[in-house]
């Protein structure tokens, strides 16, 4: 799909001044490691992949190509995590560890869509709600930019949902 193209080659603003602030390092932990963060969609969305390789190779790349994605998003907010002074583990503010648990196993290609798509409008709340929350103009950029990633990742989703519904 076009719309993922453009997120390949997509540069991110930097965060170049430390920021010690523990208030800002536990927002970027959660959209980090929480339930729906960015590791667990990662993981999830490579799961999905792997299980449609061979039923829909389309559909599975660009899952897997959505994952990519989020990889970054990984790198990039465990960056702004030690930016902040903070330690970005795997791991909720709250002291719950990531497991296979939260991730959503499920294998009827509907399903599969379904699932990331509510994960991803999850992160979508996520992001805005962290933007309103952080004063730093050099986090809100790089969460604003997240942000933009997860939005084109919601309109494709859709996409998929309505070709399969078709």
């Amino acid at each position: 799909m076009e719309d993922y193209k453009d997120i390949l080659n997509k540069e991110y603003p930097e965060i170049k001044n430390f920021c010690k602030n523990s208030y800002y390092s536990g927002i970027l932990q959660n959209l980090f490691a929480g339930s729906e963060g960015e590791v667990i969609i990662f993981l999830q969305l490579q799961y999905h992949s792997n299980t449609l390789k061979n039923y829909n190779p389309k559909i599975s790349k660009i899952l897997y190509e959505i994952s990519l994605t989020d990889l970054k998003h990984q790198q990039l907010l465990s960056n702004a995590i030690e930016m902040t002074y903070g330690n970005p583990i795997y791991a909720t503010t709250q002291g719950k560890w990531i497991g296979g648990r939260q991730i959503d196993y499920v294998k009827d290609i509907k399903q599969i869509i379904h699932a990331n798509l509510e994960a991803k409008e999850k992160a979508i709340i996520d992001y805005k709600l962290a933007i309103s929350k952080i004063e730093n103009q050099q986090i809100k950029m790089l969460l604003s930019s997240i942000l933009s990633d997860e939005e084109t990742h919601r309109i494709i989703l859709k996409k998929l949902i309505k070709s399969i519904e078709n």
